[in-house]
Order: structure tokens, then sequence, then C-alpha cells
């Protein structure tokens, strides 16, 4: 086999690193379910690690298979650089603003089912006990 059949070029390789950060995009996706997943559904530690565990696995596994693919069968260091650098710019702008809307959300509907569940106060008897109005006092 000569060295030739090992080259690529750089037109393809920009487009395979291209691709893989597009792949980044949607491993952080996957991130942010697993992560709403823990905001709406608080839940022990070791499930944690579970997910986080269950998480790696599968980007490790979409890594690969898109280094098969689209690679020619290699998985080169730049291909995973370029996940890594598509993960990273999703988790500092969308990932950052999904997660503040997700936790806004998650606060107003727990506190409003706080309100739901508290007793309604009376309000107070509009007479005094001598009769009178109490708020048409000059």
């Amino acid at each position: 086999m000569a060295l030739s059949d090992y080259l690529m070029p750089v037109r393809a390789q920009t487009w395979l690193f291209l691709g893989s950060c597009v792949l980044g995009l949607g491993l952080g996706l996957l991130l942010d379910c697993f992560r709403l997943l823990r905001v709406l559904l608080p839940h022990p530690a070791i499930a944690v690690v579970l997910e986080d565990a269950l998480y790696a696995a599968g980007c490790v596994l979409l890594v690969q298979c898109y280094a098969v693919s689209f690679g020619n069968g290699r998985a080169e260091l730049w291909m995973i650089l370029g996940a890594v650098l598509g993960l990273a710019l999703y988790l500092v702008t969308a990932g950052a603003a999904f997660m503040a809307a997700a936790r806004r959300s998650r606060d107003f509907f727990v506190k409003t089912a706080k309100n739901l569940r508290k007793p309604k106060k009376t309000s107070p008897e509009p007479l005094d006990p001598s009769g009178e109005m109490r708020y048409n006092r000059e």
C-alpha cells in the first residue's frame, strides 16, 4: 500500500473537521437532555454517575462511528478535537441559555405548585364590632 493511500486532501480534512464540530453540537444537545432530566427530576448521585457513564460511552461511540464512516476508517485526533470544540461552543452559547431557561421554568412551576397548595387567607370582616365600616373612616 502506497503512502498516497493514507493521505487525504486538505479540502476533505476541512469538511471532516467541520462535520465533527457539528457532531459536537449534537453531543451538546444530548448532554442537555441529561442535564434537563437532572433539573426536573433530582435523583441520587449513583444515578448521575450512571448517566454520565452512559453519555461518555455514547459520545465515544458516535465519534468513532463518524470517524469510521466518513474518515476512511481512521479516527484521527483532529476529528476528536473538532467534536470537543463543537461541544464546548454549544455549552457556552445555546447550552447555557437553555439551562438557564430550564431552571427558571422549574422554579416557576415549583413556586406555582406551592402557592396552589397553600390555604387561601380570608379577608378581614369589613365591619367593626360597633357595626361601622372599617374602610370608610376618616
